[in-house]
């Protein structure tokens, strides 16, 4: 069903990968001024377009990850991702425009506390990847 699409598999690939840097960009983005995202969506929750945004953004990824999960090395992970961002197009056309305005002040909310666990698993993150790069040069390796 969604296999098909009228491009080859390099233009699929660059289009994942700079869904993949427009989705880094954002993270730093929100790791240095969380303003930055979140005043964005604050901005814009009670427009329609975020709403068009969130649903037609989904729908793209999703399709491209299903139909590049054939040549992925994880080609399972591929189709699972793409097939939930697939439900949650349905999910965000299906619940209507206040539910999607509820979602979104519902998930600006979660803002503060889960900004402070961020640190906390940037943290934890950053030591993790310091003992292993210090084990694997013990190793000589």
């Amino acid at each position: 069903m969604l296999d098909v699409l009228p491009y080859d598999e390099s233009q699929i690939a660059a289009a994942l990968l700079l869904f993949g840097v427009l989705t880094l960009i954002a993270g730093v983005a929100i790791i240095v001024n969380p303003d930055i995202v979140f005043g964005v969506l604050r901005r814009n929750s009670e427009e329609l377009g975020l709403q068009v945004l969130a649903i037609g953004a989904r729908r793209v990824v999703g399709a491209l990850l299903i139909h590049s999960a054939g040549i992925s090395r994880f080609p399972r992970t591929m189709d699972v991702i793409g097939w939930l961002a697939i439900v949650a197009v349905i999910t965000f056309a299906g619940i209507g425009r206040n539910n999607f305005k509820r979602f979104i002040a519902w998930a600006l909310s979660l803002q503060k506390n889960v900004w402070s666990r961020c640190w906390t698993h940037r943290y934890m993150l950053w030591r993790f990847s310091s003992l292993c790069h210090r084990m694997k040069s013990e190793d000589g390796k």
